[in-house]
């Protein structure tokens, strides 16, 4: 495995800035909030640990945000705004840990700042930024396991993976590819460890009230994905 590189201080919180510049400007340009982000705030006046429309984690980031921010538009947006500055920063340590240079940081970084996929979704207070963060947070922490095979780098793994489900189930489908990657690469062994049974214990212990929610309520995730396909995905067409 690659050296770990220095992470550059100046490119960082150069791209950080830029980044809050942009979304304050968008803000301030008039961006209001989404129709799905009334619903995503309005589960902070209910925080579960299970909802029809998603993972619980979007409705305890909205009561935080209401209690310490309020209830004003930039308010609304500051969360996925602070989730995307965070993402940078993961992103260029992702991108030391694989040996990258400031060169390939910059590349990186604003790869991310200038990406539409990411302006977009860190404007909206929707599950999706925290969703991306947690991936990219899977990502950097599989590629430390594999580098350094410590227990608590495998202990991150677990955490993020359970925080990561009680974000947005689709980090499941995600975690399958890495498996799959690491199936058919030399590092396979690694999957024997004893470290990965303590890895998907504290996963599955963090996202463990979820799942107690979903059976006691009969897996209503199961009929939302239902609905969604008999009333909207039959509309789409693949070409």
């Amino acid at each position: 495995m690659p050296k770990t590189t220095a992470l550059n201080h100046t490119i960082l919180w150069s791209l950080l800035g830029a980044k809050a510049l942009l979304h304050t400007l968008a803000i301030v340009n008039g961006y209001g909030i989404h129709r799905d982000e009334f619903l995503y705030l309005a589960m902070g006046d209910h925080p579960m640990f299970g909802y029809l429309e998603c993972s619980p984690m979007i409705g305890w980031i909205a009561t935080l945000s209401t209690s310490i921010f309020g209830s004003s538009i930039l308010a609304a947006k500051l969360p996925v705004l602070i989730i995307g500055l965070a993402s940078i920063w993961i992103l260029l340590r992702l991108v030391t840990e694989l040996g990258g240079s400031h060169e390939a940081q910059l590349i990186a970084g604003l790869g991310f700042v200038l990406s539409p996929a990411y302006l977009g979704s860190n404007n909206l207070f929707q599950p999706v930024s925290f969703n991306q963060f947690c991936w990219l947070l899977l990502a950097f922490t599989t590629v430390r396991v594999v580098k350094y095979e410590r227990r608590a780098d495998y202990l991150w793994l677990g955490a993020t993976l359970g925080v990561g489900i009680l974000t947005k189930y689709s980090i499941v489908f995600y975690s399958t590819a890495l498996i799959a990657g690491l199936l058919i690469s030399p590092q396979r062994r690694m999957l024997k460890s004893k470290n990965v049974l303590f890895a998907g214990g504290l996963a599955l212990l963090i996202s463990l009230p979820n799942i107690i929610w979903q059976v006691v309520n009969g897996f209503p995730v199961l009929n939302h994905m239902r609905l969604l396909s008999s009333s909207q995905l039959v509309n789409m067409e693949t070409a």
